[in-house]
C-alpha cells in the first residue's frame, strides 16, 4: 500500500512525546510537514522492509514505513540499509495490525517487544544531504552481528546533513560489532532518545558500545536522553558515550547501571541531569545541573523495575526541559502515580494493559490525495 497524503507524521503519532524546549533555550527538534507516502510491511517480511526502504530512498517524499507486529528474522549476511538521495523525513514504526481490510489499519500495541527486527549484518539508516530526519518508534532491534569494520546499528549522516534523529519506545539488545560501536546515533541538528532500553549490546573494539551525539555547530540545546535504561552492555572502555560539539544536553529520569567497562562517558557541555541513576556518580560530576543518585535499580529479569525499587515514582515530571512521553517501552502508560518511574519502564497495576490486549485499535486516519 502506497498512498499520498498531506499531514505531519510526527504531529499525528508523537504529539504527546515531542521534546518540549522553551523557545529561549533553543529548539531541539525540527520536523518538516508536507506530502508523505505510507508503506505497509506485512509481519515477518524482511524483504518487504528492504523494498520499502529502497522506495523511500527515491520517491522524494516524507515516508512512514508501518511494520505489522511480528518477528522479522534477517539472515546473517543481509544488511538493512537506507541511503536517501533526497532531503525528506523517514519514520519506521511498529505495532500495526490488519483492521477492517487495511493491512496496517490498526495499532495493536505500543509495546516494542511486539515488533522485532532480529539478526542481520548491518542496520544502517543514513540522514540525507540537507534537511531530512529519521524517527524509529515501537521497535526492537536485536542480534545484529558485525564482524567487518563498522557499526552494527548506525543512524547518522554526512557533514552536509542538517537532520535530526528521534528514537522512542524502542529496544536495542544483543547487537555486537567487532570493530566499532554496536549502536551509533549521530544527528546534525538534534537527537532525542526517549522511553527506550539498551541492554546486552557489545563491542570488541576500544570504542564505547553505545554512542549518541550531535554535531550541530551552534549553541542552545540539541540532545535529550530521557526515560531510558542502559544496562549490561559490555566494552573495554566507558560503555555509553554521550557527546556534542557546542550545544547542550538534557538527561532526565535515566538509568546507567551495571555496564561492563563503566556506565557513562559524558562529553557534552553543558549537560543538565535530573533524576538520573548512575553506577558511579563521578560520571556526572561535570554536569551543570546534577540531581543524580546511585542506587541499585532492583531490576526484574526484563529490566523493568521491581515493586520495591527505589526508583519507583522517583522521576521528575517533565514539562520544563523535556516531556515524559505517553508510553514506556512496553506500551504501558508512562505516568502511573504521582511521579513517573525512572528508566524505560513504568510500574503499572493495571491488569491486561497494552501488551496483553490483542484487540487492535484503528490507526490514526490517513487521507489520500
Amino acid at each position: 500500500m502506497n498512498s499520498k497524503l498531506r499531514r505531519n507524521v510526527l504531529a499525528v503519532f508523537y504529539r504527546h512525546t515531542i521534546w518540549k524546549i522553551l523557545p529561549t533555550l533553543g529548539i531541539a527538534l525540527s520536523w518538516t510537514q508536507g506530502h508523505a507516502a505510507d508503506i505497509c510491511v506485512l509481519a515477518g517480511d524482511y524483504v518487504g522492509l528492504q523494498i520499502a526502504l529502497h522506495t523511500a530512498e527515491q520517491n522524494a517524499e516524507n515516508d512512514l514505513i508501518m511494520l505489522q507486529s511480528g518477528n522479522y528474522d534477517i539472515p546473517g549476511n543481509t544488511s538493512v540499509i537506507y541511503n536517501p538521495t533526497d532531503p525528506h523525513d523517514l519514520t519506521i514504526a511498529g505495532g500495526y495490525k490488519e483492521f477492517q481490510g487495511d493491512p496496517c489499519g490498526g495499532i495493536i500495541s505500543h509495546d516494542a517487544r511486539q515488533t522485532v527486527l532480529n539478526g542481520g549484518k548491518f542496520f544502517a539508516l543514513g540522514l540525507p544531504d540537507g534537511t531530512g530526519s529519521i524517527t524509529l518508534s515501537t521497535l526492537s532491534i536485536t542480534g545484529v552481528l558485525t564482524t567487518d569494520p563498522g557499526y552494527a546499528i548506525g543512524i547518522l549522516g554526512p557533514p552536509s546533513s542538517t537532520g535530526s534523529v528521534h528514537v522512542t519506545n524502542s529496544i536495542f539488545a544483543g547487537n555486537v560489532s567487532f570493530g566499532a560501536s554496536a549502536v551509533y546515533m549521530l544527528g546534525a541538528n538534534s537527537v532525542l532518545v526517549e522511553n527506550s532500553l539498551f541492554y546486552e549490546n557489545g563491542t570488541l573494539s576500544g570504542s564505547p558500545t553505545i554512542q549518541i551525539g550531535v554535531i550541530r555547530p551552534s549553541g542552545g540545546l540539541c540532545m535529550g536522553v530521557v526515560h531510558s535504561t542502559f544496562t549490561q552492555n559490555t566494552s573495554a572502555t566507558q560503555n555509553v558515550k554521550i557527546w556534542s560539539s557546542t550545544c547542550g544536553t538534557v538527561l532526565g529520569n535515566d538509568i546507567f547501571w551495571g555496564n561492563g567497562g563503566g556506565d557513562l562517558q559524558l562529553a557534552a557541555s553543558p549537560t543538565y541531569a535530573w533524576n538520573v541513576d548512575v553506577g558511579d556518580l563521578n560520571d556526572l560530576a561535570n554536569a551543570a545541573t546534577s540531581e543524580v543518585m546511585s542506587q541499585n535499580p532492583l531490576f526484574n529479569p526484563d529490566f523493568s523495575l521491581s515493586d520495591f525499587s527505589p526508583l519507583r515514582d522517583a522521576g521528575l515530571v517533565g514539562g520544563f526541559l523535556f516531556a515524559n512521553g505517553e508510553y514506556d517501552a512496553f506500551g504501558n502508560p508512562r505516568i502511573y502515580g504521582a511521579n513517573p518511574d525512572i528508566g524505560a519502564f513504568e510500574i503499572s497495576d493495571v491488569i491486561f494493559a497494552h501488551g496483553f490486549d490483542w484487540s487492535p485499535s484503528p490507526a490514526p486516519p490517513r487521507s489520500s490525495e
